[in-house]
């Protein structure tokens, strides 16, 4: 039964990053998806933990680079449930789609980015999918995306989506691969949080979307790092000098924010009245040193 694959058994297998720092996966329920979306079937991962109908959790959809869906966003998805969020790695491609080297990653690709429409119908699918489950708070779903997916999620916010926020990581930003807002278009409801690297984005392609998100009233940051972080900084695996390396400063901070983000959309924080209040209750509190040296060894 495709819905009913354990964690464990997945665990056994592809949840073997070296280094990786996870929790116990015998409290996870991951299963393997399967779910209509446009005229194929899409096959996704789903995982959490202790959620269940009278207790529903918010879930957090992930769209896949370009790559296709694979062991990084199943990685991430259990990232997530440890959270205490649903997890739910979305296919794009679909069933069938050859996604074995780089000319058919970009022909899937620019399958999907050059036809917005078909792009949207596929990650409605998956929406639609994660809000089906009883331990699933419909009300609280964000999306997140990666390279490819980041443009998805970007596309999201363009157009519209039954979402509360998208955050989007190294996500082709440039006018040709994203959705260009005019000025009939409606405002950005959801919510929106983008990490760049400097060395990825163009300052002009930013500074284009920045004006479009001001036109629209979206409530938008976007998070640039530096030195010399290139695409995919988030990707474990990714060692293409020059072009796509993972950084592990940049993979951390950006998780950390969006941790902050996900915790503000469905949990909302009390916001003081001024940073200076903030800054006077943590004089009156011991607060430790930080070795800023210690970050985690990855995301």
């Amino acid at each position: 039964d495709m819905r009913s694959v354990t964690a464990w058994i997945l665990t056994a297998g592809i949840g073997s990053c070296a280094g990786f720092p996870r929790g116990s996966r015998t409290v996870y329920d991951g299963f393997a998806v399967s779910y209509p979306c446009n005229s194929t079937i899409c096959d996704g991962y789903m995982v959490h933990r202790s959620c269940s109908a009278e207790r529903p959790c918010p879930a957090v959809v992930i769209i896949q680079d370009w790559t296709g869906m694979d062991d990084y966003e199943m990685e991430r998805a259990r990232m997530l449930a440890e959270l205490g969020y649903v997890g739910f790695a979305a296919d794009i491609y679909g069933r069938g789609t050859p996604v074995e080297d780089r000319s058919d990653w970009a022909a899937a690709a620019g399958r999907h980015r050059g036809d917005p429409t078909l792009y949207m119908s596929k990650i409605n699918a998956a929406l639609n999918e994660v809000k089906s489950y009883g331990f699933v708070d419909s009300s609280k779903v964000a999306v997140i995306g990666y390279c490819f997916g980041g443009t998805g999620v970007v596309n999201m916010a363009i157009l519209g989506a039954d979402v509360l926020g998208v955050v989007g990581y190294h996500s082709g930003i440039q006018p040709s691969r994203r959705v260009v807002r005019d000025n009939s278009s409606g405002p950005v409801v959801a919510k929106v949080l983008l990490h760049s690297g400097v060395q990825d984005d163009l300052a002009s392609d930013i500074a284009l979307l920045e004006n479009e998100f001001e036109d629209a009233n979206a409530t938008f940051e976007i998070v640039r790092y530096g030195s010399n972080v290139l695409h995919t900084f988030t990707n474990w695996y990714a060692n293409d000098p020059g072009t796509a390396m993972y950084n592990h400063r940049a993979d951390v901070r950006s998780w950390e924010s969006t941790k902050l983000f996900l915790s503000e959309l469905f949990e909302g924080l009390s916001m003081p009245e001024r940073a200076t209040d903030t800054a006077a209750t943590a004089r009156q509190q011991e607060v430790p040193e930080i070795d800023g040296s210690l970050l985690p060894e990855k995301a």
